[in-house]
């Protein structure tokens, strides 16, 4: 079966410390009622295979790998949820990375490599490998928005259908520049 060993030390004073270690195979399911009503997932599924290390004086440190084995999630902010997740997460201070992930939206395989940057502006970098493309794209977030930094989308085949009506004298320029 699956089992999860916990080592290390909590000290339950002002300011609380604690310096685990997490080893072992999580069934993520039993994350799921941890997870925050209003926060960015809302679903987990599969397994994970943990090597974490969690250090917490005056802030929470995370470092290790978790290697994700037929993993599933559903996101708030997408449409699909993400099946058949396999491949590690790397964390590290200030960072987290994906350096290849595989997966399926709707059946459809994809490949993805992303890394986060936990700073003031957290910064995301991404290359979602598509079998009719790809999408490359460099982020940075505020608590009010997504900046898109640069966004780059490569079809093998590339056809625009545009639809709709349009004024002649439009009252005003687009944020989006292409």
């Amino acid at each position: 079966g699956d089992s999860v060993s916990l080592t290390g030390e909590a000290v339950f004073t002002k300011p609380t410390r604690l310096a685990l270690h997490v080893k072992g195979t999580l069934p993520l399911d039993a994350l799921e009622g941890s997870l925050a009503s209003e926060g960015p997932v809302s679903r987990l599924a599969g397994k994970a295979d943990v090597d974490l290390s969690i250090r917490h004086e005056h802030t929470t440190r995370y470092e290790g790998r978790v290697e994700l084995r037929e993993a599933g999630a559903t996101l708030t902010a997408f449409p699909h949820p993400l099946e058949q997740v396999t491949g590690a997460v790397l964390l590290r201070e200030g960072r987290i990375e994906a350096p290849e992930l595989s997966l399926r939206v709707k059946e459809q395989p994809i490949t993805l490599s992303a890394a986060l940057e936990l700073q003031k502006e957290p910064r995301l970098s991404a290359l979602v490998r598509l079998p009719q493309g790809q999408l490359q794209w460099v982020s940075r977030t505020t608590p009010e928005q997504l900046l898109i930094d640069e966004a780059t989308l490569s079809l093998t085949v590339s056809r625009l259908t545009v639809t709709g009506t349009m004024d002649r004298t439009p009252p005003g320029a687009s944020n989006l520049n292409a």
